[in-house]
């Protein structure tokens, strides 16, 4: 048997005990693998390679690589969820001004809330590619296309934005207070010229300049 990684390396057995336990049949461990090959998971529907390529860019970090496959897959504790299972008195949007079901794509997407948000993420993304539109919604991706390095930072600042919108929604249940639009942008901002800091002292501040389209205009 050779080792593979369709699974956890405990539900593997060697080779010399898979023959034996195929006629036994006793070994749990064999019995799941039998039944899990036979009733394999369906791949997920509506999520195409360019997009999962996107949000899984190389080059993003850990947590916003979990926070886009938690939002694609719909696994985030929304309200609307949360009702469901009776954790929760409403399945509406916490935001008092709002009033409609919190689902995944409300919370990033279709908020009245979120859509002042996209539009100020519009004006960095734009100083990426001039031509970008951001279609696609629920996606978070439009005509991505240019240069690795281009399609990279277009992601970075979808997916940092994205994560600035949870962690106000988070903020706000939490405490009550709500960072507004200005909160957010300005978390995204700080974290770029963080990124930009640690660039420079890498690659020189000239090279570092060019690899960030001259600094995303801010300073």
């Amino acid at each position: 048997m050779v080792w593979s990684n369709t699974g956890p390396r405990a539900e593997q057995l060697p080779w010399h005990f898979g023959h034996d336990l195929a006629r036994v049949g006793l070994d749990h461990r064999h019995l799941y693998e039998e039944v899990r090959q036979a009733v394999s998971p369906a791949p997920v529907v509506g999520i195409s390679e360019v997009v999962w390529e996107g949000v899984q860019a190389r080059g993003l970090d850990n947590r916003l690589k979990d926070l886009n496959w938690l939002s694609l897959h719909k696994c985030l504790p929304v309200r609307s969820i949360m009702y469901r299972h009776s954790l929760v008195q409403s399945p509406t949007c916490p935001r008092s001004s709002c009033g409609r079901e919190e689902t995944v794509r409300h919370v990033f997407w279709d908020c009245a809330f979120a859509g002042v948000v996209w539009a100020r993420a519009r004006v960095l993304l734009g100083l990426v590619r001039g031509d970008f539109v951001l279609t696609r919604l629920e996606r978070g991706v439009g005509r991505a296309r240019g240069t690795d390095r281009v399609r990279f930072l277009l992601w970075l600042l979808m997916s940092l934005f994205k994560r600035g919108q949870w962690e106000a929604r988070q903020n706000m249940v939490k405490t009550g207070r709500d960072w507004g639009v200005e909160g957010i942008v300005r978390r995204v901002e700080g974290d770029l010229r963080g990124r930009m800091k640690r660039e420079e002292r890498k690659w020189g501040q000239h090279a570092a300049r060019e690899r960030w389209k001259g600094g995303l205009g801010l300073g």
